[in-house]
């Protein structure tokens, strides 16, 4: 398995292309911006793109959609049930902030905890950790973990917006994440990779509260 990240946006979201180097499938992690890069990388490696994924429908996390679906239009697009309310809700998806115009999603696949995303040598499970937002989820397998906005090197995101709940968002952290084996590569919505380990040690934001 190879992992690839590409800062996008306006808030340098880590958009990430995940792929088996051999069969050439993978798939998209949070497609915030930036779409000509993301396809011409994708491109560049030969890739079968089978799915996109939102680990959460926050504006940040999802502009360059439309654009890298169209650019690979057998993919299915993959987020929790809990979060197909902010596709129709400017206030959930936070796209009220924005300019730039998005058209609405009409075709989805929704997936709940403990659902899998399979590939023909890579298979993710689906963690469901409520808190940045009410669908947030996270993507496990292979000794990583997709953690979106829930889990960041020193710190957590947000739990303020609407649909958030920051004591969600810890019970998220603690009982599910810091489940996970400690050697576990974490891969975030924003900044640089850690590991549960080094979270379960370091990170005071969840000790605070």
């Amino acid at each position: 398995m190879k992992i690839e990240v590409i800062k996008v946006g306006s808030l340098s979201v880590n958009c990430y292309i995940v792929y088996d180097e051999n069969e050439k499938d993978g798939m998209i992690i949070d497609p915030g911006g930036n779409a000509e890069d993301i396809i011409a990388r994708v491109k560049s490696l030969g890739l079968q793109i089978k799915y996109i994924v939102f680990t959460h429908v926050h504006f940040d996390h999802i502009l360059a959609y439309h654009k890298v679906k169209d650019a690979f239009e057998t993919c299915e697009l993959i987020l929790s049930e809990k979060e197909v309310d902010a596709l129709s809700d400017n206030r959930k998806s936070l796209l009220c902030y924005v300019s730039e115009p998005f058209l609405p999603i009409k075709n989805y696949t929704v997936k709940k905890h403990k659902d899998t995303l399979k590939f023909l040598n890579m298979e993710f499970e689906i963690l469901e950790t409520p808190g940045h937002t009410e669908g947030s989820i996270c993507l496990y397998g292979h000794g990583v973990v997709f953690s979106g906005d829930t889990l960041f090197q020193g710190s957590i995101g947000r739990g303020d917006f609407p649909g958030g709940s920051i004591k969600k968002e810890i019970d998220s952290i603690k009982n599910i994440l810091f489940k996970l084996p400690d050697n576990t590569v974490v891969y975030p919505g924003h900044e640089d990779k850690t590991t549960i380990a080094y979270e379960k040690m370091n990170n005071e934001v969840v000790g605070w509260i």
